[in-house]
């Protein structure tokens, strides 16, 4: 019975037959929130790559504006439209180089590199779209003329193309890596789904079996418990009717021995009556032997005193005396 289902290994088993599934899942799980992770930082880092290409894009497109204005301005320097397309133009350049100057959204040294080039690039055609603006609007749209002529984009346009190229290449390996991270997560979900099921399945099947073979030896040992406790309830269950008719005989010679100690009982007090009754008798026997010693003691006086008056009679004297004497004896 000491072995019976031997628990703490039963416990241990079954624990084992949660935990290690649980811990498959968990490390997969893990692994999953990684690669999770790694999917959403590569998504962010992505999302911020496209940022940029839309900041460059918005300034390019903010300073083409500036550059429109001015010639438009240069041509028509009446036409108020042109100056206020300009102020929107530099409000929206300074909006955009703004966001781009935090140092979030540009993390390659390269693409840094180039942002600050392009910067520069834009802020002296600024400088000199604001000369020829300041030109215009004091009346001297001729001599504005020649330096709208002299506005400059080829390095712009240069600075900005190898910038939106590099650009493309750090999208485009985002965008593998997202592949990567995104095809690596499903394939452990799908993995951890199906290997998780199949080891708990495995592991399930290894452990129920030998659980069950614990379970089939505990029962034949609980089985021969119960036989030996069978033919020893059955030898109990003898030995208490012999108990029981030994109970009975004890009952019955009981019963005889108070039978006979009644009858001892009315024995004895028959005898003690009869006692009493002989107490009585020796009492008055002793009354009796008392007066016969009176009597003999007044005889032995009177004998004396006929002794006195038969002295000279010697013969019947002594033999008188033999009688008292006898008498004396007697009494």
């Amino acid at each position: 019975m000491t072995s019976i289902l031997q628990s703490k290994n039963l416990k241990t088993r079954i624990l084992l037959g949660y935990g290690v599934p649980i811990g498959v899942l968990v490390l997969f799980g893990i692994v999953s929130g990684v690669a999770v992770k790694q999917l959403n930082d590569t998504a962010a880092d992505l999302e911020r790559a496209n940022s940029v290409v839309d900041n460059v894009r918005d300034s390019v497109i903010h300073t083409s504006r500036l550059i429109r204005s001015v010639r438009g301005a240069g041509l028509f320097p009446k036409e108020e439209h042109y100056r206020d397309s300009y102020n929107t133009g530099v409000e929206r350049l300074e909006e955009t180089i703004a966001k781009m100057q935090g140092g979030e959204l540009i993390r390659d040294p390269q693409q840094k590199e180039s942002w600050n080039k392009l910067v520069k690039e834009i802020e002296e055609r600024k400088a000199e779209s604001d000369q020829v603006m300041a030109l215009i609007k004091s009346g001297q749209a001729a001599k504005a003329i020649p330096l709208i002529g002299a506005i400059e984009m080829g390095s712009f346009d240069k600075t900005k193309d190898a910038m939106l190229k590099r650009q493309d290449e750090i999208i485009s390996n985002l965008v593998a890596k997202e592949h990567f991270w995104s095809n690596l997560t499903y394939a452990l979900i799908i993995i951890g789904l199906f290997g998780g099921t199949a080891v708990s399945l495995v592991l399930g099947n290894m452990i129920a079996g030998s659980i069950a073979k614990d379970v089939k030896m505990a029962v034949a040992e609980v089985s021969a418990a119960s036989n030996e406790i069978a033919a020893t309830m059955e030898q109990q269950e003898r030995t208490a009717s012999l108990q029981a008719a030994s109970v009975s005989e004890t009952t019955t010679t009981m019963d005889e021995l108070g039978a006979s100690s009644q009858q001892s009982q009315e024995q004895a007090e028959a005898a003690a009556q009869a006692a009493q009754e002989v107490l009585v008798l020796a009492d008055q026997g002793n009354n009796s032997v008392e007066e016969t010693v009176a009597s003999m003691i007044d005889l032995k006086n009177k004998v004396a005193a006929i002794a006195d008056q038969i002295v000279r009679l010697s013969e019947q004297t002594n033999q008188i005396g033999n009688i008292s004497e006898v008498v004396s004896d007697l009494s």
